[in-house]
């Protein structure tokens, strides 16, 4: 587990660098009683001590193998009187002296501690003296990411990670197909984990389940009590195997599903079977997985939109990736392939990231291998929309944006209401109850589900008491408030002032209820005025509206 998310690294490193001095009235700051204690066994160390001269500072970790090389990264808040702690497990299976350096933002230089990791009975023991630290391992967002922060005292499977997640890291066990790596966390496990967990930014609790590996194993399955996934939309139990990583809502069993007792979790090295050339052409070596589901022994297929899991595959790019061009495809039992809307490369950490709402295989796949080769484009009417071409292409392979045709885009059409909302909520990747939607926007519309989801997140209102008109054309200014209240419900928001339109001819055309909205996209360069103008009544084209998406779709 050497790959602690990177980026976290980079920046909590970056803090031993730009440690300032403080200075006039300040207190002196210091750390003082530092201790560090270490189960031999487990590999579970435990560091503490107190910063003296101010409370409630950050305090930042990082410790050092025996080689020199970064075995762990934290960041912490000191309490209010000052102590602090850090709970973690060594990543690295080196013997020997193990060196802490602990700091905070008063601090000139971090302070130093070390201990020793040896052969030897469980105990710890570690020198005395150094600076702070932090509230015990991050966990990580990324697969296969994070520390694994037990306290040594503590007994219970689901430690407290400073992130506030509670996180165990499992063995698995070899079935008797010689292919399956199983684990299982039972019921009384999850309670006492959900228990001390904090919920975060988005108000839920997360569980993190780490299946330790075996070589033989083409499949990790992981058990889990059917409770702990029906009816707890504040709670996520988040799955890291070798193969794949997924984020499971505590709500992602339907009714029926629900009636069971125990839940399987698969994740699966798979291929591609059945599909076209191209399509294969796409996928080249890069990674296919299949998840799949049981139900008290049986096999099931899993689906609920309204509750999608999160998956990360871990994949490192060739020399000669763009990481925008990397996609996912669901690939079906007959071989149909389509590309999953809002899948992304994260280069930093080295997964591809997507939801999906049902079990089934899925493909890494490149659109377009060299950065300067342009991305591909399914379209034959786009000859003179260079312009548009690259946004288009990009869209469409990540099944953002539809032709109107297999071989037609029709790029001068004008684009309607329902048709924009669709494209937003798609490469947005928004999630919402669609239930209770407009009177003229009906279940079997292609676009009610991302109609209702645009108005539970008030994105859209409509036009007249419950009337929506879907297949009217989308005005220019509509086009940007549905915008900015998308980005702001996406967590991307954007701000403006009507001043800011003071430049442009037609600037009093646009409604006040549009004038913020306007000026934030031009301000943000995601809309661009012609000649001095921004035609807010204006109707926007198929090919203009591709690209407003897909500069949204790059922040």
């Amino acid at each position: 587990m050497k790959k602690h998310a990177g980026f976290m690294i980079a920046a909590l490193f970056a803090l031993f660098l730009m440690l300032p001095l403080s200075a006039g009235a300040e207190e002196a700051v210091a750390i003082k009683g530092m201790k560090a204690a270490m189960d031999k066994t487990t590999k579970k160390v435990s560091i503490e001590g107190m910063v003296v001269g101010s409370s409630a500072v950050n305090v930042t970790l990082k410790v050092l193998d025996p080689g020199g090389e970064i075995d762990y990264v934290d960041q912490t808040k000191s309490a209010e009187n000052g102590k602090f702690s850090f709970a973690f497990t060594l990543s690295s299976s080196l013997k020997g002296t193990y060196t802490a350096y602990v700091g905070t933002e008063r601090l000139s230089e971090p302070e130093k501690i070390t201990f020793e990791y040896k052969d030897g009975s469980p105990g710890g023991g570690g020198d005395n003296g150094g600076v702070g630290g932090g509230n015990g391992g991050s966990g990580g967002n990324g697969s296969g990411a994070g520390g694994n922060p037990t306290a040594p005292s503590d007994s219970d499977l689901l430690q407290l990670q400073a992130d506030g997640s509670v996180k165990a890291v499992i063995e698995t066990k070899l079935e008797q197909d010689g292919t399956t790596a199983a684990g299982a966390v039972g019921e009384q496990d999850l309670q006492k984990g959900f228990a001390k967990a904090k919920a975060g930014q988005e108000g839920k609790k997360k569980a993190i389940i780490e299946l330790k590996e075996r070589k033989e194993a083409k499949k990790y399955a992981l058990d889990l009590p059917v409770s702990y996934l029906s009816a707890h939309p504040e709670w996520i139990i988040e799955v890291r195997t070798p193969k794949a990583a997924a984020i499971l809502p505590g709500h992602m069993l339907q009714e029926m599903e629900a009636k069971g007792k125990n839940f399987r979790f698969i994740i699966a090295e798979a291929k591609a079977e059945g599909v076209e050339k191209k399509v294969k052409e796409q996928i080249g070596p890069r990674p296919v997985i299949e998840i799949l589901a049981e139900m008290d022994g049986k096999a099931i297929r899993w689906a609920n939109e309204l509750a999608p899991v999160t998956v990360k595959i871990p994949y490192s790019s060739g020399a000669n990736e763009e990481a925008a061009r990397i996609g996912v495809l669901d690939i079906s039992e007959q071989g149909q392939a389509k590309a999953v809307p809002q899948a992304a490369y994260n280069k930093a950490d080295q997964f591809v990231q997507f939801r999906t709402g049902h079990t089934g295989t899925y493909a890494v796949i490149n659109t377009g291998m060299e950065s300067s080769t342009p991305a591909s484009q399914p379209f034959e009417d786009l000859g003179n929309y260079p312009w548009a071409q690259q946004a288009i292409g990009e869209l469409a392979a990540k099944g953002i944006v539809k032709g109107t045709s297999p071989k037609t885009f029709s790029p001068a059409d004008q684009v309607t209401r329902a048709d924009f909302v669709l494209m937003l909520v798609r490469a947005l990747d928004l999630q919402a109850d669609a239930a209770g939607g407009f009177a003229d926007v009906k279940p079997n519309d292609y676009y009610y589900e991302a109609v209702g989801i645009a108005k539970k997140l008030g994105i859209v209102t409509g036009i007249s008491g419950e009337r929506f008109e879907p297949k009217a054309e989308i005005t220019r200014q509509d086009m940007m408030v549905m915008t900015a209240r998308a980005l702001e419900a996406s967590g991307k928001g954007i701000q403006g002032k009507k001043e800011d339109l003071a430049g442009y001819q037609d600037a009093a055309k646009v409604a006040d209820y549009a004038a913020t909205s306007v000026a934030g996209l031009i301000s943000q360069g995601l809309i661009q005025g012609s000649n001095g103008l921004i035609h807010p009544h204006s109707h926007a084209t198929r090919a203009e509206t591709a690209v407003l998406i897909y500069r949204i779709f790059r922040l």
